[in-house]
């Protein structure tokens, strides 16, 4: 899986679930084949899609969109090569 397609599938599911959901009840929901996220892809959905991250009374961290209303925003590439937001 490459990250665009792990991005937008965990994008996808937290629109779903504005409460937010674990890392695990991700995993499971999308099948995903990793034991645990890769730091540098939850840094750059930190960025891309308002990705939060809060540890919850269980010391479990409740992943959730930033935006009220779930929309993702990804970064687009402009004609000289850097990125700018949709």
């Amino acid at each position: 899986m490459r990250y665009i397609e792990f991005r937008d599938a965990v994008s996808k599911e937290l629109g779903r679930v504005p409460s937010g959901l674990t890392w695990a009840a991700l995993r499971k929901r999308l099948k995903l084949p990793y034991h645990s996220p890769c730091p540098e892809w939850v840094k750059q959905m930190q960025g891309e899609i308002g990705l939060l991250r809060e540890r919850d009374a269980e010391r479990a961290f409740t992943w959730k969109l930033k935006a009220k209303n779930g929309a993702a925003r990804f970064p687009r590439r402009t004609r000289n090569g850097s990125y700018r937001h949709s």
